[in-house]
């Protein structure tokens, strides 16, 4: 879900920095007065558009950066554990061993 988000915001921040580059070239001898003033109107809110878009980008990279954290914190834990019953088996079937050895010396030697 939140690739697909920023996948979107990425697009959307592309979308709105090209179209404030486009339209902020005005030919001032082919325009009116009241054309070059809606132009950087709508510039100057595109960019806003943009800057908005990329300051959602930024946040969920935050998110998506901590969620990793959380995610990898997990596997290390889940790791760990597994790793010490295998541990704890293994020491366990090793002390089973040499006590049946044990026995079986014992019980030679008689």
């Amino acid at each position: 879900m939140t690739v697909v988000a920023a996948e979107v915001v990425v697009a959307a921040a592309h979308a709105a920095a090209e179209v404030v580059r486009l339209t902020s070239i005005v030919h001032p001898s082919s325009k009116s007065a009241e054309e070059m003033v809606a132009t950087k109107i709508q510039t100057a809110y595109r960019r806003h558009l943009a800057s908005r878009a990329l300051r959602a980008l930024r946040g969920l990279g935050r998110l998506r950066s901590v969620i990793q954290g959380q995610s990898v914190k997990r596997q290390t834990t889940s790791a760990l554990k597994c790793m010490q019953t295998l541990a704890r088996v293994q020491s366990q079937i090793r002390s089973r061993r040499v006590r049946r050895n044990s026995k079986e010396e014992t019980e030679a030697s008689l």
